[in-house]
């Protein structure tokens, strides 16, 4: 098996770990309130990490030996978590 080749498995498997990992969390996790201003805050503050491991996501797609792996690696770990910050918000 090439060098790509075991990339490319171990990012999947990766993503598809954290991907996993952020949706059982988002179902056991008692998100039961109802929306208040700390759901607002917590909303922001979402957003604010988010924004964060964006640029460290970045800072890593343009230091990894395979660019364009590394970026769908973080595209498929960043969408599943802006989708669950706004279903909790929700």
């Amino acid at each position: 098996m090439g060098s790509g080749r075991r990339h490319a498995l171990v990012a999947s498997a990766r993503a598809l770990v954290s991907a996993t990992a952020l949706v059982a969390g988002y179902f056991l996790l008692p998100l039961d309130s109802a929306f208040t201003a700390t759901t607002v805050l917590g909303l922001v503050g979402g957003i604010a990490v988010v924004a964060l491991f964006l640029a460290w996501q970045i800072h890593q797609i343009t230091r990894s030996p395979f660019p364009g792996l590394r970026a769908i690696e973080s595209l498929a770990v960043t969408v599943p978590i802006v989708v669950l910050m706004f279903a909790i918000a929700y």
